[in-house]
């Protein structure tokens, strides 16, 4: 009798088991996430919530890059190819993002459109302080986010290392040469000009 008992405990075990996991590992619906994640994302429920992946292509063209050259602009333009992965928390709320993006672009004058390539890599890892809360981000750049090397005039412009951004856009940690965002142009604006 003690065998039998054993037996179906066992058997009753091993049925929770088998649809604990089919629980745990079923993908989730986009629906009741707090962003939805975008487009073509594949999502799977965790034990911790859930969490999206996926990947996009996309173009920008002539973004202000916030630096000025005497009479011009430096405008960016770019394809990225873009793969992230975003962790939601049990109640659907985002709490962490992660994108990784290969760039291939220009940097251009906005008067005469003369231009130089540059290109990139970056990971940006978006920390949410409360979970589902945009104004909570900080914002973490690693990578070789920009370079410019011109034939015979070498390099010209390197953003690379680490840059880390508070909720309300402050820069509180830098390190590694970040010429773009430090406003370093010259030879770039030599090369636009």
């Amino acid at each position: 009798m003690k065998v039998l008992r054993l037996t179906c405990c066992l058997f009753l075990l091993l049925l929770f088991l088998v649809a604990f996991a089919f629980v745990a590992i079923r993908p989730a619906a986009a629906q009741g996430l707090n962003p939805p994640p975008p487009e073509g994302a594949t999502c799977h429920t965790t034990g911790r919530g859930t969490i999206c992946q996926g990947s996009d292509t996309f173009s920008d063209v002539n973004i202000d890059t916030g630096q000025s050259c005497g009479g011009f602009d430096i405008a960016q333009s770019d394809t990225v190819t873009e793969t992230f992965t975003i962790f939601y928390d049990q109640a659907g709320n985002v709490t962490q993002a992660v994108f990784h993006d290969r760039a291939e672009g220009t940097f251009s004058n906005s008067v005469t459109g003369t231009d130089v390539p540059w290109e990139g890599t970056e990971n940006q890892t978006d920390t949410f302080a409360t979970p589902g809360d945009f104004s909570t981000i900080t914002t973490t750049f690693t990578a070789d986010i920009f370079k410019v090397t011109l034939p015979g005039g070498g390099l010209i412009l390197h953003d690379v290392g680490r840059a880390v951004f508070a909720p309300d856009g402050t820069l509180t940690f830098e390190a590694g040469p970040h010429q773009l965002l430090n406003g370093q142009v010259d030879k770039l604006c030599a090369a636009l000009s």
